[in-house]
């Protein structure tokens, strides 16, 4: 697999690299003894001693030459359980437990035999794959593969540890608390002001430059780790003190293990300027024309509907039926009351009554009672004006 990763690690560089192969490693077969351990130090990796509180937790080995492969695997992380015994040593009573665990590579112990990898652990690491004691089990059938040298989750940074003796003349050191694979294939640092990388080969278990002194400090150091990844760590060594403990800045890994966000800074550019120019103009221009279509076909086929159905039945049908049959119905009683009052009592009086009929409408009473009209025409109650009429006219006409 091929990654390429540019990250900043507060003064410490990220630079452009690829990893070989990803942990953890394939399974392999192994198998193991158990020895004391250098817990105050003084192993062939030369370590200060076995660190219990914090990562690898006091669980550490020596492995065998090929594995130590001149001390290039200190500093290494293995993941060890046990199967059984180690028949072929001659081992018949090792009883496993259900447990793995998680060493770190201090020490170089032996040749190795029986062409399959050996490691010499250490009491703590022995005990956590074994259920029974390791006085009886002493040589154990295992598998192995390497794993990450989890220092990240702790936030533990490189350290560069300057050898006795060391001065702007000859300059050497060691590479500690090492994260993923635990293992650096190549160191080199730079004067300050200069453009030249001067190499630190490892000799012994510490990296000890030649060339180019004197060394101006501080120092920039390079390290590239046995996965390709490759870190600087820019004016690191601040000076040329014998023994002083410097802080790397960063560590390995953390872009395949406990710090993957590092990785997306290259992924980003990429996808984002794809997604959104396919996205935006498919998506609007299909969206915006479709709804112009439905608004001007549901408002002129509802209006018209409306308007046109309603107002032209409901006006002319309520105005021209109740008018024709109300007035019609005020005349008919009018002249049924008036001629039937007046002709009952007129004949009595007179036979040239027959023009009454006309008074239907007032004008016959204006010419026959010449001084009386002004009570006639006064009344509107006709009913009671022609009872006390005639009896006026008909005293009138014998006295003469």
């Amino acid at each position: 697999f091929l990654y390429f990763i540019v990250s900043i690690h507060m003064h410490a560089i990220l630079l452009l690299h690829t990893f070989a192969a990803l942990l953890p490693a394939a399974w392999e077969d192994g198998y193991v003894t158990y020895y004391g351990g250098v817990p105050n130090g003084g192993g062939a990796c030369g370590f200060p001693g076995e660190v219990t509180s914090t990562f690898p937790f006091g669980n550490y080995a020596a492995a065998d030459f090929t594995l130590y492969d001149s001390a290039k695997a200190c500093g290494a992380c293995y993941e060890v359980k046990c199967v059984g015994p180690f028949t072929q040593a001659g081992a018949n009573d090792c009883q496993c437990s259900s447990s793995s665990v998680v060493i770190q590579v201090e020490d170089s112990c032996c040749t190795r035999e029986y062409n399959t990898p050996h490691f010499d652990l250490n009491p703590t690491a022995m005990d956590a794959i074994l259920d029974n004691s390791i006085g009886t089990c002493g040589v154990a059938a295992v598998k192995f593969r390497q794993v990450d040298c989890a220092y990240n989750p702790e936030g533990k940074n490189i350290k560069i540890v300057a050898k006795p003796g060391t001065s702007v003349y000859w300059y050497a050191f060691f590479v500690w608390d090492v994260a993923y694979t635990g293992m650096i294939e190549k160191a080199r640092i730079k004067s300050s002001g200069s453009s030249t990388w001067i190499d630190c080969p490892l000799t012994g278990a510490y990296y000890q430059c030649s060339g180019g002194t004197p060394y101006v400090e501080p120092y920039t150091v390079e390290l590239t780790d046995t996965a390709g990844e490759v870190l600087v760590g820019v004016d690191v060594i601040k000076d040329s003190s014998a023994n002083a403990e410097w802080d790397f800045g960063t560590n390995f890994g953390k872009s395949l293990t406990t710090n993957a966000p590092t990785s997306v800074p290259t992924a980003v550019p990429t996808a984002v300027p794809t997604a959104v120019p396919t996205a935006v103009p498919t998506a609007v221009p299909t969206a915006v024309p479709t709804a112009p279509t439905a608004v001007p076909t549901a408002v002129p086929t509802a209006v018209p509907m409306s308007v046109t159905t309603l107002i032209p039945t409901a006006v002319p049908m309520a105005v021209p039926t109740p008018t024709p049959t109300a007035v019609p119905s005020a005349p008919t009683a009018i002249p049924t009351a008036v001629p039937t009052a007046a002709p009952t009592v007129t004949p009595a009086a007179q036979t040239t009554s027959p023009a009454v009929p006309a008074t239907t409408s007032v004008p016959t009473a204006v010419p026959v009672v010449t001084g009386v009209p002004t009570a006639i025409p006064a009344t509107n109650m006709p009913t009671a004006a022609p009872t006390s009429t005639p009896v006026g006219p008909t005293a009138v006409p014998a006295s003469s």
